[in-house]
C-alpha cells in the first residue's frame, strides 16, 4: 500500500491511498479507481479530512516522467497469468477466426462493442516481423487491448482520457488512422518500422501524430509460454509538450472543504463553483491554480503561493503566521559564474482581499483587489495593488 492519503470522504468513500485516484470509467459506466493521479469531483460538495500530508500534483524538477512508459509482461509474467485467469478472461487458443491468447468472458463483455488490432492489420502495406505472417496473434482480445490502452494513457498522461472528446473506441480509431498514417510518412523517409518490434529513438523522435504500435511479447500462462502482439502507446514530441503545461492532478466540486493536521501542497487545480476552505499545518500552492467564488485559507505556520495562482471572485481571505506570495527562483552554477533567475510570478487575486500574519512577503508577485486588507507585524509592499480588471 502506499502511504495514507485521505482518512474519510465526507459522502461516505472508503479509505483510499496516495497512488489512488478516482476517475469514470466509460466501459463499466461505474466509478473506478487508478494507480494514478488524476481528477476528483462531485457535483456538490467535497470534504477532505487527514491526519497527516496532502498532495494534490506532483512537484517536479522536469518533465521526465511524461516520457514514454509501457507495461512488460516478460519483465512479470505473473501479473498477466494474474489477469487471465481472474474469472473475466481465459486462456484462448489462437486461431484464424480468434487469434489471441488472452479472451473475455462473453457473460461478462459484449466483445463486438470494441474495435482492436485486426482493424489496423487490415491496413495494406503494413509490414510485419514475420512476412509470412498473414493472421498475426495478439496478446488479448479487443476488450483486453482496450485494458490495455487506457491503463497506458493513464500511466503517460496522467489523465483518463487521451483526447478529451474521445471514448475509448473512438480513441482506437484515431490512434490507427495516425498509426497508418505514420507508418506510411515514416517508410517514405527511410525510418524503419516494422510490427513486432519497439520503435527506434529515430523513429520515436520522428512521430508528428500519437500512434498505437504492436510489439511482441512474451509471457507465461499457466506454465506454457506465448509470444504474441501487445500494443504499445507512442506519444508525439507535441502531445508531450503540452501535457507538460497542463496540471497533472485536478479536484472540482461546487463546495471543497480540505483538513489536514500536516501540509498541503497543490502543484494541479482546485477549483469550486462557491466556496473553497483549506486549513492545515502548513498550505502551499506551487505552480498551481486555485479558483472560486469565495476562497478561505488557514494555515498554522506557513503559506506560502509560489508561482502560483489564487483567484476568489468575491471573497480572499489569508490567514497564517507567515505568508509568502513569491516567484520561483533557480540558481544556475556554471563554473565560477552563479547566475539567479526569477521564474513566473504568484497573484492572489479577489474583489475583497484579507491577508492576516505576523510576516507578510510579497516578492516579484502581484496582489491585485477592490479591496485590500493587509494585518502584519512585518510586511514588504506588494509591488501591484489595483483592482481587478
Amino acid at each position: 500500500m502506499g502511504n495514507l492519503w485521505l482518512d474519510n470522504w465526507s459522502y461516505g468513500c472508503t479509505t483510499h491511498y496516495a497512488d489512488e485516484t478516482k476517475f469514470w470509467d466509460d466501459t463499466r459506466s461505474e466509478l473506478a479507481y487508478s494507480k494514478n493521479k488524476g481528477t476528483l469531483s462531485a457535483a456538490q460538495n467535497l470534504t477532505i479530512n487527514a491526519n497527516e500530508s496532502i498532495t494534490n500534483g506532483e512537484t517536479i524538477q522536469n518533465n521526465e516522467f511524461l516520457g514514454q512508459v509501457t507495461t512488460n509482461y516478460q519483465d512479470n509474467p505473473a501479473v498477466a497469468e494474474a489477469i487471465a485467469t481472474n474469472g473475466q478472461f481465459k486462456i484462448n487458443k489462437p486461431t484464424q477466426a480468434q487469434p489471441y491468447v488472452i479472451e473475455t468472458r462473453n457473460e461478462f463483455v459484449d466483445i463486438t462493442q470494441f474495435k482492436a488490432s485486426q482493424y489496423l492489420f487490415a491496413r495494406p502495406n503494413i509490414r510485419f516481423l514475420d512476412p509470412a505472417m498473414s493472421s498475426p496473434i495478439t496478446l488479448g482480445d479487443a476488450y483486453w487491448e482496450h485494458q490495455q490502452l487506457q491503463k497506458q494513457i493513464s500511466e503517460q498522461t496522467k489523465q483518463t482520457r487521451l483526447y478529451a472528446d474521445y471514448d475509448m473506441n473512438a480513441t482506437f480509431d484515431r490512434l490507427f488512422d495516425q498509426s497508418n498514417e505514420e507508418y506510411e510518412k515514416l517508410t517514405d523517409e527511410g525510418v524503419e518500422i516494422t510490427f513486432g518490434v519497439s520503435l527506434s529513438k529515430a523513429a520515436i523522435k520522428a512521430l508528428t501524430q500519437d500512434i498505437v504500435w504492436y510489439e511482441n511479447q512474451t509471457v507465461e500462462l499457466n506454465g506454457k509460454q506465448y509470444t504474441a502482439l501487445m500494443p504499445r502507446l507512442y506519444l508525439a514530441g507535441a502531445t508531450l509538450e503540452d501535457l507538460s503545461k497542463t496540471p497533472q492532478a485536478f479536484l472540482s466540486a461546487q463546495n471543497i472543504t480540505i483538513n489536514s493536521n500536516g501540509t498541503i501542497v497543490n502543484s494541479g487545480t482546485i477549483t469550486s463553483q462557491d466556496d473553497t476552505h483549506i486549513t492545515a499545518s502548513n498550505i502551499t500552492n506551487q505552480n498551481g491554480v486555485m479558483t472560486g467564488n469565495n476562497i478561505n485559507l488557514n494555515a498554522q505556520n506557513t503559506l506560502l503561493n509560489q508561482s502560483g495562482d489564487i483567484t476568489a471572485v468575491n471573497n480572499l481571505k489569508l490567514k497564517a503566521k507567515t505568508i509568502a506570495n513569491i516567484a520561483s527562483e533557480q540558481t544556475i552554477t556554471k563554473g565560477t559564474n552563479i547566475t539567479q533567475s526569477v521564474g513566473s510570478a504568484s497573484n492572489l487575486q479577489g474583489g475583497n482581499v484579507n491577508i492576516n500574519a505576523q510576516d507578510v512577503t510579497n516578492t516579484a508577485s502581484n496582489i491585485t483587489a477592490n479591496n485590500l486588507d493587509i494585518t502584519a507585524n512585518n510586511s514588504t509592499l506588494p509591488p501591484n495593488k489595483t483592482p481587478p480588471t
